[in-house]
C-alpha cells in the first residue's frame, strides 16, 4: 500500500463528527520529526476515493507497459510522474520541451518537471486540464483522466506503429523476393465458387407427397412410399422383386403404381419442390391405379401372407421369447442392485449404531466402575463431604423443579401479555379507522402531554444543535496540530525553493560582476598596450629626449600596475581572512545546533518516559 501524503483541510468544509457523516476520510495518528528534531504526533487523513484512484492509476500504467509502477519502494510522486513522462515519451509527440525524469530528485527539479509536463499536455491536445499543484499534492481524482487519456494514446500509437512496421516489412520483402503462385491453387480457387451450386443440386428433392387420409398397413409399404416420394422408383421395383417370389418386373411396376395412389401431387402443396420437378395430377394417378388394381391387390395379399408366416415362425417366436426373458433379467438386475444398495446402507447404519451402543455401554461401565471406586473410598473422614454432596444434589434437583415452575409461570404471563397485545392491536385498528369513542380519556391526555413534551424537546434540541454548529465553526477556524504541521511543511518547501532561487540568482550576479571586472581590466590592458605601441613608434622615429620620456612613461606604468596588483592581492587576502572567520563561526554554530538537537532529543525522551510512568 502506497502511503498517502497528508492533505491540507479546506476552510469552510464540513467538519467530521456524528452530525456530519458524508466525509469519507479516515483519521490515522502518526509520529514525525520536525526540522528542530522534535517528535510530533500528527493526524494523517487518508481519503478512500483518492486511494482507489491511485490504485486504478497504477493498474492502468502496468497494463500499458510501465512496470516500474509496481515497485513498492518508489514514492507516489516517482510512480505517477514517471508514468506521465513515460506515456508522453512513448507517444512520440513533437514538443519543444526537454522532459527528463530522475528518481528521488530534489524539490526544485520536481517543480520544474511538473511545470514542463503541464505545459506539454495542451500541446498534445489533451482534453483534460491539470495544474502543477494537483500533481504535487497527489490529487489522484484530477490525475486519473489525464493518465487514462495518455494510456489510450499510447495504445493507439502502438497499433499504428505496428501497422507501419508490418507494411514496411512486406515492402522490403517484396523488393527482393516474390512468392510463386501455384496453377493448381488458382484452379481450386476458381472451382471453389461452383461448390455450393453442386452441393445444392445433389441434395435429395421431394417430387410427391403422400395424402394424409391414406394409411399404410406395414412398415415395408411405408418405406416404399417414402422412396417413391423422392423419385426412387427403380429401387422400389428392385425391393418388391426381391421380397416376393414369382414377382416379375411388370408386377413390380404395377405395385409401384398402386402405391402412388397413396400420395398426392407435390405441385403447389410441397414448399421445397423446384420449378423443374415432375408434377402429377390426382386424375392421372387415379387412371394409373385403375388399370392394374387386381394385380396390385394380389401382390399386396401375397406380401401380407408372407409377412404373417414370418411373424408366426418358430425362430421369430423364439427371438421374442428371448427378448422378453432378457428384459425380465434386466429388470431383475435393476431391482437386485437397488436392494443391494439398500442392504449396504442398512448395514452401514447397523454398524454405526452398534458402534454407538458399544461406546455408550463402555461409558456406562466406566461410570459404574467410578461409582464403585467412590463407594470404596467412603470412610468416616469423607462421610461428611459425601453427605454435603448429596444435599447439594438435592438442592440442584429442587432448583430444576423450581425452574420448571418458573418456566410455566412465565408461559402464563406471556399468554396474558399476548392477550393484552391483541387487545391493544384491536384498539389501534379502531383508532386507525377514526373511531373517536375507542380512545380512552386517559390515553388522550397522555398523548397530549407527550406531544407537548416532544415539542419542547425538539425546540431544545434545535437550539442545542445551533449552538453545537456555532461551536463547531469556531473550532474549525482554529487550526489543528496536523494542519499547523502541514503549513510548516509547505512553508519549509517554499523556503527551500526561495533559497534555491536566491542561490542561483546570487551565482548569476557574482558571475556577472566577475566578468565585468575581467572586461574592465582587459579594456585597461588593451588601452595601455595601444598607448605603449603608439608611443614606441613615436619614440623610435624621434630624438633621444623623446626616447627618455617614453622610457620614463613605461616605468610609471609598470609602477602603477604593480601597485594595483598589490592592492588586489591585499583585497583577496582580506576576503580570504573574512571567509575563514565566517567558516569558523559557522562551524561553532553548527556544533551548537548539534548539541541543541541532542539536548532536545534527550529532553523529549525524558518527557516520553515520564508520560509512560
Amino acid at each position: 500500500m502506497v502511503s498517502q501524503e497528508p492533505k491540507l483541510a479546506k476552510r469552510g468544509s464540513k467538519p467530521t463528527g456524528a452530525l456530519f457523516k458524508d466525509i469519507k476520510t479516515i483519521g490515522r495518528l502518526d509520529t514525525v520529526k520536525d526540522d528542530r528534531g522534535f517528535t510530533v504526533v500528527v493526524e494523517e487523513r487518508v481519503d478512500d476515493e483518492q486511494q482507489q484512484k491511485h490504485r486504478e492509476i497504477i493498474d492502468l500504467l502496468v497494463a500499458a507497459g510501465y512496470f516500474r509502477a509496481r515497485i513498492q519502494g518508489l514514492s507516489p510522486f516517482d510512480q505517477v510522474v514517471g508514468g506521465l513522462v513515460w506515456c508522453i515519451t512513448i507517444c512520440n509527440f513533437n514538443v519543444d520541451v526537454d522532459i527528463l525524469f530522475q528518481e528521488n530528485a530534489n524539490m526544485g527539479d520536481k517543480i520544474t518537471l511538473v511545470e514542463k509536463i503541464v505545459a506539454v499536455l495542451p500541446k498534445m491536445k489533451c482534453p483534460h486540464l491539470i495544474q502543477p499543484h494537483e500533481i504535487q499534492g497527489f490529487n489522484y481524482i484530477a490525475i486519473f483522466p489525464v493518465i487514462q487519456w495518455l494510456v489510450k494514446q499510447v495504445l493507439i500509437y502502438r497499433a499504428e506503429r505496428g501497422d507501419q512496421n508490418k507494411a514496411q516489412s512486406v515492402f522490403n520483402f517484396s523488393k527482393k523476393f516474390q512468392i510463386p503462385t501455384s496453377p493448381n491453387k488458382q484452379v481450386a480457387l476458381n472451382a471453389q465458387s461452383n461448390v455450393p451450386s453442386v452441393r445444392k443440386d445433389g441434395l435429395p428433392s421431394r417430387n410427391y407427397k403422400r395424402a394424409s387420409n391414406k394409411k399404410l398397413k406395414s412398415d415395408q409399404a411405408l418405406i416404399q412410399c417414402t422412396l417413391l416420394e423422392f423419385g426412387k422408383k427403380s429401387d422400389i421395383m428392385q425391393l418388391i422383386s426381391e421380397g416376393g417370389s414369382g414377382v416379375n418386373e411388370e408386377q413390380a411396376e404395377s405395385a409401384v403404381d398402386q402405391m402412388m395412389g397413396a400420395m398426392a401431387s407435390s405441385g403447389t402443396g410441397s414448399s421445397g419442390a423446384k420449378s423443374n420437378q415432375l408434377k402429377m395430377s390426382s386424375e392421372t394417378v387415379g387412371s394409373l391405379l385403375g388399370e392394374k388394381m387386381d394385380q396390385v391387390a394380389q401382390l399386396q395379399a401375397h406380401f401380407d401372407s408372407l409377412k404373417l408366416e414370418a411373424e408366426n415362425s418358430p425362430a421369430q417366436q423364439h427371438s421374442r421369447h428371448v427378448a422378453n426373458i432378457k428384459a425380465r433379467i434386466a429388470e431383475t438386475e435393476k431391482m437386485l442392485m437397488a436392494k443391494a444398495e439398500t442392504y449396504q446402507q442398512l448395514t452401514e447404519d447397523f454398524k454405526s449404531k452398534k458402534t454407538e451402543l458399544l461406546d455408550l455401554q463402555q461409558k456406562v461401565d466406566n461410570l459404574d466402575e467410578k461409582i464403585g471406586e467412590l463407594k470404596a473410598l467412603e470412610t468416616d473422614e469423607n462421610k461428611a463431604t459425601l453427605e454435603k454432596l448429596q444435599s447439594l444434589i438435592k438442592e440442584h434437583e429442587q432448583v430444576k423443579s423450581s425452574e420448571s415452575a418458573y418456566k410455566s409461570k412465565c408461559k402464563e404471563q406471556m399468554e396474558e401479555l399476548n392477550e393484552k397485545v391483541n387487545n391493544l392491536r384491536n384498539l389501534v385498528e379502531k383508532i386507525a379507522n377514526n373511531d373517536p369513542e375507542a380512545i380512552p380519556e386517559d390515553v388522550k391526555e397522555a398523548h397530549e402531554d407527550l406531544t407537548s413534551r416532544v415539542g419542547k424537546a425538539e425546540a431544545l434540541i434545535g437550539r442545542k444543535m445551533r449552538e453545537i454548529g456555532d461551536m463547531q465553526k469556531k473550532l474549525d477556524d482554529i487550526p489543528s496540530r496536523a494542519e499547523l504541521s502541514q503549513y510548516q511543511k509547505r512553508f519549509v518547501e517554499l523556503y527551500n525553493q526561495m533559497c534555491f532561487k536566491y542561490t542561483e540568482t546570487k551565482h548569476h550576479f557574482t558571475l556577472y560582476n566577475t566578468l565585468s571586472d575581467t572586461k574592465m581590466y582587459m579594456e585597461k590592458e588593451i588601452a595601455l598596450l595601444n598607448s605603449i605601441h603608439d608611443g614606441y613608434e613615436i619614440a623610435i622615429k624621434g630624438s633621444n629626449d623623446t626616447k627618455k620620456q617614453f622610457l620614463s612613461h613605461i616605468e610609471q606604468v609598470t609602477e602603477s600596475t604593480g601597485l594595483t596588483k598589490d592592492k588586489v592581492l591585499q583585497t583577496k587576502l582580506n576576503a580570504k581572512k573574512h571567509r575563514d572567520a565566517l567558516n569558523g563561526q559557522m562551524m561553532d554554530l553548527l556544533d551548537k545546533q548539534r548539541q541543541y538537537h541532542l539536548t532536545a532529543k534527550e529532553l523529549q525522551e525524558e518527557f516520553n518516559s515520564m508520560m509512560k510512568i
